[in-house]
């Protein structure tokens, strides 16, 4: 009987001040394994914020709505197969109510209000007219792909990747087959964060400092073929041919 199998290759974890961009290396299928019956993909993208500021110019107080988003699968692409690459992920990190409305921070939507320019620092996350300057410094204005609110197919891998899934079916599962030389394929891809915002004029400076993490796994299931019908050996065969030639001659000198 033929028996089922799986096997895993990760990426190593890739960590660089946004914007950049990224190359998640993982090796095709060894087909000396068995063949190949299907794949799993799993993308983990994140984006830490570390400091967002933003400062208010104008010479008058200034009320605005303010987003930053970042597109964590920016020109991405896949060597083994360009058609499975990770698009659409232009995902919400801070969001006052002018963007998609998904950011996890601040808690509650709403317009900023900074005083006019020389008006002072406001005290952390809370802005005022009273103040020109305010920063927004949670460890937690994180986003990651796989956060439930961005709504995007989400598992876990064999080797404990937690990412978006693509899974691999058909003729495709043929590209992620090793093939002489060709025994690695890449995920790329690259960052693009930007802000947008209405309001305020033009004079609300942001200052935003970001790093972004990477990893990436792919999972294969493989079927084993039964081992072919063994034939005899030939000295096996000469021993049969002489056995039987023995018998033959016996019958004979029976018979007469």
């Amino acid at each position: 009987m033929a028996s089922a199998d799986t096997v895993y290759s990760t990426s190593a974890l890739v960590t660089f001040a946004t914007d950049g961009s990224y190359t998640l290396t993982m090796d095709k299928f060894d087909s000396s394994l068995g063949v190949l019956t299907g794949a799993t993909l799993y993308f983990y993208g994140a984006e830490d914020v570390s400091n967002l500021t933003l400062v208010n110019n104008s010479g008058s107080t200034q009320t605005f709505n303010l987003a930053l988003q970042s597109n964590l699968a920016f020109n991405s692409g896949n060597t083994a197969n360009n058609a499975d690459k990770y698009t659409g992920q232009n995902l919400d990190i801070f969001d006052t109510g002018v963007g998609p409305g998904t950011a996890q921070y601040p808690l509650s939507a709403g317009p900023i209000t900074l005083g006019p320019s020389g008006s002072g620092i406001c005290p952390e996350y809370n802005p005022s007219s009273s103040c020109n300057s305010i920063s927004y410094t949670p460890p937690s204005l994180t986003v990651q792909n796989i956060d439930p609110v961005y709504g995007l197919s989400v598992g876990t891998g064999l080797n404990g990747v937690t990412g978006v899934i693509k899974n691999i079916v058909g003729t495709d599962l043929l590209n992620y087959v090793q093939a002489g030389p060709s025994t690695s394929f890449d995920l790329t891809g690259s960052t693009h964060s930007f802000f947008s915002g209405d309001g305020g004029g033009n004079n609300i400076d942001q200052h935003v400092t970001t790093t972004a993490r990477f990893q990436a796994e792919i999972d294969y299931s493989y079927r084993i073929p039964p081992p072919p019908p063994s034939t005899p050996e030939p000295a096996t065969l000469v021993l049969m041919g002489t056995a039987l030639a023995g018998v033959g001659l016996l019958r004979k000198r029976i018979k007469s």
